[in-house]
């Protein structure tokens, strides 16, 4: 009942933001708010093609310092649905417009990723670990880029809370000692392949 509800619900969403997206609106941000709420709905149901359409609707009429929020909905939208190049000109041009910000970063990494350059997505996604130590983005791209790397073993250092340290977190390469709680399950893997 509700899944049906949803599906008549989005659809005369899609209708309604196509009309508003070919009428000649009056107000532009109205448009893109519009366009923003359909790609989050739609991305939300995993309807991922129809989600970057909506996003780049929202692009198109977003003003230049309102481009953000889109933007991301393209880049997210675009690497669900295997647009690589369109993901990356994207991310690209998020990261050069804030360079900075540790969101930019991590997407910019998922980006180069997805084109196959693994190395520079491992350092966008170190430097995005570094300003912000719990972004869920930044942790998933280094699980991939370490479990691409085969034999290195690396741990988050968190700063110890009983010293009230300000440090932030920082990636440590171990080499090749593995911690003893990784061990059990490295055996049972080894062992399950014989």
């Amino acid at each position: 009942m509700h899944s049906g509800f949803r599906l008549v619900a989005a659809s005369v969403m899609v209708a309604a933001a196509t009309f508003i997206a070919k009428a000649d609106v009056q107000n532009p941000t109205q448009s893109t708010e519009i366009q923003l709420q359909l790609g989050d709905l739609l991305f939300s149901e995993g309807r991922f093609l129809d989600s970057l359409d909506a996003y780049k609707n929202a692009l198109k009429t977003a003003s230049p310092d309102a481009e953000r929020r889109p933007r991301i909905g393209v880049i997210a939208s675009a690497l669900r649905v295997a647009e690589f190049d369109l993901a990356r000109s994207e991310a690209e041009k998020l990261y050069r417009a804030e360079p900075t910000n540790p969101d930019a970063m991590s997407l910019y990494g998922d980006a180069l990723w997805s084109a196959g350059l693994f190395q520079e997505a491992e350092t966008k996604f170190h430097d995005a670990l570094a300003k912000q130590p719990d972004l869920a983005r930044g942790h998933h791209g280094m699980a991939k880029s370490l479990a691409a790397s085969g034999g290195r073993v690396f741990q988050l250092r968190q700063p110890a809370a009983e010293q009230g340290s300000q440090r932030e977190g920082r990636l440590v390469a171990r080499g090749d000692s593995v911690p003893a709680v990784v061990r059990p399950a490295c055996a049972v893997r080894s062992r399950s392949r014989q």
